[in-house]
């Protein structure tokens, strides 16, 4: 598909304390710890989530998490994983990118 006929989209922004019913839940599957990468080995912060929803996140999507500091974190979907057997299950690949509070600051 050409660029030109790309639809973009705006991400969605889930927030993971409003998903934690059956078939509606967002978890961590490897909790947030900092990385370094690249040639200047730049820290960042990433994690795995995985998820049971009727609407899956997509790449760009933002999730907000609460963090044990009481803050919440948003954290941008890098890549989906789709689980084969089962509709509405993924695993997504997350970064940080800022806290809430931080976003007017």
């Amino acid at each position: 598909m050409s660029a030109a006929r790309r639809r973009v989209t705006t991400p969605r922004t889930y927030r993971q304390d409003e998903h934690q019913g059956w078939g509606n839940s967002i978890q961590w599957s490897t909790p947030p710890r900092e990385v370094r990468v690249g040639p200047l080995r730049r820290r960042k912060v990433v994690g795995r989530m995985v998820g049971w929803l009727p609407r899956k996140p997509r790449v760009g999507d933002l999730i907000i998490t609460p963090m044990q500091s009481g803050r919440d974190a948003i954290f941008r979907v890098d890549e989906v994983e789709n689980a084969p057997n089962v509709s509405d299950m993924f695993w997504a690949n997350v970064t940080f990118t800022h806290y809430t509070d931080e976003e007017n600051a």
